[in-house]
């Protein structure tokens, strides 16, 4: 996370971090520890900041279903941030379109 927050511009810092971070999240015990130490907020920023990239968006998309999965704490953290929109806008992206991602909005 610290790496994802410090480089936020380098595409594949952003793009490694939520692949690991949604790979780590399958573990529930990590969804908490993830969620505690700003993993949520540092993937939202790492999707605003990089729209036109599809593996990144494809990656974050991920994560974020994967915080919410079972955990409605984490669920109400990402609305309050703008995650829906952010995952509606992603999913929209022609560019991530194209490359066939499994990005959906979370309901």
């Amino acid at each position: 996370l610290d790496a994802m927050k410090q480089h936020l511009e380098h595409t594949g810092v952003q793009q490694y971090g939520c692949g690991v971070l949604w790979r780590l999240a399958l573990d529930d015990t990590n969804q908490v520890a993830i969620a505690k130490a700003g993993g949520i907020r540092t993937v939202l920023d790492a999707m605003k900041q990089h729209p036109e990239h599809a593996r990144l968006q494809d990656d974050g998309g991920r994560a974020l279903r994967i915080f919410v999965a079972n955990n409605p704490v984490n669920r109400d953290a990402i609305v309050k941030a703008g995650g829906f929109q952010l995952l509606e806008k992603a999913k929209n992206n022609t560019n991530a379109a194209q490359e066939g991602n499994s990005i959906c909005v979370i309901s």
